[in-house]
C-alpha cells in the first residue's frame, strides 16, 4: 500500500461504545502529530459516545511537546502529558494511568494506521477482553519488516507465544480496563511492552481477538524501533520478563 487516504468523514458506526480513552504515544513526530489528531478527532466521536484523546510525548527534542499543548488547547477531549524519554513501553504505561474510561485504544502517532479500521476491532469486541490489530500489508522497509518476524520467533521460542498470534507488535489495539488491570504491573519502558502485555492476557485466560488492519509507509520522521539501543533494552526486558513469567506460574 503506497498512498494513504484521507478520511471521507466522522465514522458512522452501528456498534459504539459508552467512552474510549485513545493513547496516541509520541517522540519527535512533529510533521505527524497535527494530521493524526486532527484525524482522531475526525473519527473516534462516531465510535464512542465520551472520548479522550491522550497524548504522551516521551521526550520529543523536535518541538513535538509544544504542538501537543497547542493541540490540546484547541479541544476539550485532547489532553497531554510530557516525561523524560522512557521509552515506547513507559510512555503506553503513562497513557494508561491517566486513561479515565473502561476501553483504552492505542496507536501511534505516525500515519501509518488508518482510525477508520477501528470499526473492524469493534466488530469483534463482543466477548472479548481485548483485540489486536495485525498489519495485513506491512509497510514498512525490509529490515524492520524482517525484524518483527524474528521478534515474533524470538517470542514464541523464549515464552510460547501461541502459533496463531499473528504480530505481536502491531500498534493498534483495544483493551477493556478490568483486562488491562489483571495485566498489571506491566514492568517492561521499551518495546517489550506490547509482548508482556499479550502474555500475561493469555496467562490471565482473557478473550484475545485478532484482526487485519491495513498499515501504510511512514511519510514523515525516523523509526526509532530498530536502533540498538533500542533492542538491548529489549533483550534486558526479555529476560525480566522471562523472570515475571516464571513466578506467575508459581503462584
Amino acid at each position: 500500500m503506497s498512498a494513504r487516504p484521507d478520511f471521507a468523514g466522522a465514522a458512522r458506526c452501528a456498534k459504539r461504545l459508552g467512552e474510549l480513552s485513545v493513547v496516541l504515544p509520541c517522540l519527535n513526530e512533529i510533521r505527524n502529530l497535527e494530521e493524526t489528531v486532527r484525524q482522531a478527532l475526525k473519527v473516534f466521536p462516531g465510535f464512542a459516545e465520551r472520548l479522550e484523546i491522550i497524548i504522551v510525548n516521551d521526550g520529543s527534542t523536535d518541538g513535538t511537546g509544544d504542538l501537543a499543548d497547542t493541540l490540546a488547547r484547541g479541544s476539550s477531549v485532547v489532553s497531554v502529558i510530557h516525561q523524560q524519554n522512557k521509552g515506547y513501553g513507559g510512555a503506553l504505561k503513562a497513557g494508561f494511568l491517566r486513561a479515565r474510561f473502561q476501553w483504552i485504544f492505542f496507536s501511534d502517532a505516525d500515519l501509518q494506521f488508518d482510525f477508520g479500521d477501528f470499526e473492524k476491532l469493534l466488530a469483534h469486541l463482543d466477548g472479548a477482553d481485548m483485540v489486536i490489530g495485525y498489519r495485513v500489508n506491512c509497510a514498512d522497509a525490509y529490515s524492520r519488516a524482517l525484524l518483527r518476524k524474528l521478534l515474533l520467533a524470538w517470542d514464541r521460542y523464549l515464552f510460547g507465544l501461541p502459533a496463531d498470534i499473528k504480530d505481536v507488535n502491531c500498534a493498534f489495539k483495544l483493551v477493556s480496563r478490568t483486562a488491562l488491570t489483571m495485566c498489571m504491573p506491566l514492568n517492561s519502558d521499551g518495546g517489550m511492552i506490547s509482548t508482556e502485555l499479550l502474555l500475561k492476557a493469555i496467562r490471565q485466560r482473557l478473550v484475545v481477538r485478532q484482526v487485519g488492519v491495513r498499515h501504510y509507509p511512514r511519510q514523515a520522521g525516523a523509526q526509532s524501533g530498530g536502533r540498538a539501543s533500542v533492542i538491548v533494552k529489549a533483550l534486558w526486558e526479555t529476560a525480566a520478563l522471562r523472570k515475571t513469567l516464571r513466578q506467575m506460574r508459581s503462584r
